[in-house]
């Protein structure tokens, strides 16, 4: 069987969205504005990759009572939704505090909390790249010795309560990149007791994304600092990561290194929080156009 491109495992949630003046850390707070939106890590990921023309199958679990609008909409969008496991139950639903920079989610798993991918793999199981977004880890662990191809980790905002040291450590054995945020590479090191170099170290390529503030790319020890692309206001940075994966698979997809694919995640994460995520339209030919434009600005330092 020839390979797939790429098989993408994560969250089709209804995002139920407040934004709030603030992020309190403890009290009430006044609630602004509510609204309901399509998103989860999978869900917004898909919604970009597809506009930019990036093959994968999408891998989750949703309840029909809850996700029959969101299935048709990704169906309408042309996303493939053959691996996307639908139960019964409710959710997944995620309720978000939104200060409009930073985020606090609270979540009901629903399908997502226990395995699915046995449900949901069928006959695919060769892809070029295997990307274990969020979801149960003892379930995509195990699937993991089954599905050929490039293991991404990518545990998400998840790794601060859903992953043991175990787990962690191996996620971090079978995979050949890793891409955490600021808080969850924060999150690691107390996880494992370990230094965030040694953990870098642990994987051949480890990404870093620091919200605004771009990226930082340690490929075999060699590090590449990658700029955020800033273009216009942000309306809201919920989904920006997901954008921001997107834009790497476009890279990787146009068998681009990982510093020029993270510089194009950069940059249609940039272009995706301009909108609410489901809104997102730009064309391949776009975001490459931009990516000649400004690639060399973007990527702001290398050493090894």
């Amino acid at each position: 069987m020839s390979a797939n491109f790429l098989a993408y495992f994560g969250h089709l949630n209804i995002d139920v969205v407040f934004s709030v003046p603030e992020l309190p850390c403890r009290g009430s707070v006044n609630i602004k504005s509510r609204r309901e939106i399509f998103g989860g890590t999978a869900g917004n990921f898909a919604m970009v990759a597809s506009s930019l023309g990036i093959p994968f199958h999408l891998y989750s679990a949703v309840a029909r009572a809850s996700h029959s609008s969101y299935l048709e909409f990704l169906r309408k969008r042309g996303v493939d939704l053959s691996h996307v496991y639908v139960g019964e139950d409710y959710g997944p639903i995620c309720y978000s505090a939104s200060d409009g920079h930073d985020q606090v989610y609270y979540v009901y798993q629903g399908p997502m909390a226990n395995a699915f991918t046995s449900l949901a793999a069928a006959e695919d199981r060769d892809y070029s790249y295997v990307h274990y977004g969020t979801g149960p880890p003892d379930d995509y662990l195990e699937s993991a010795s089954s599905f050929n191809g490039i293991k991404v980790f990518d545990p998400g905002q998840e790794l601060s309560y859903r992953y043991s040291i175990s787990q962690l450590k191996k996620f971090l054995d079978i995979s050949h990149i890793c891409l955490m945020n600021d808080l969850e590479y924060e999150r690691a090191q107390q996880i494992l007791n370990m230094s965030g170099q040694d953990i870098i170290s642990m994987v051949p390529i480890f990404v870093v994304t620091h919200g605004k503030s771009g990226s930082t790319v340690h490929n075999r020890g060699r590090e590449t600092d990658v700029s955020a692309f800033v273009q216009g206001s942000a309306y809201d940075t919920i989904g920006a990561g997901d954008a921001f994966r997107a834009g790497l698979y476009l890279g990787l997809h146009e068998k681009m290194g990982i510093e020029d694919s993270v510089v194009l995640g950069s940059i249609v994460s940039g272009i995706a929080v301009r909108k609410q995520m489901p809104e997102f339209s730009a064309s391949r030919d776009e975001i490459l156009h931009l990516y000649k434009i400004h690639a060399s600005n973007l990527r702001t330092k290398g050493k090894s």
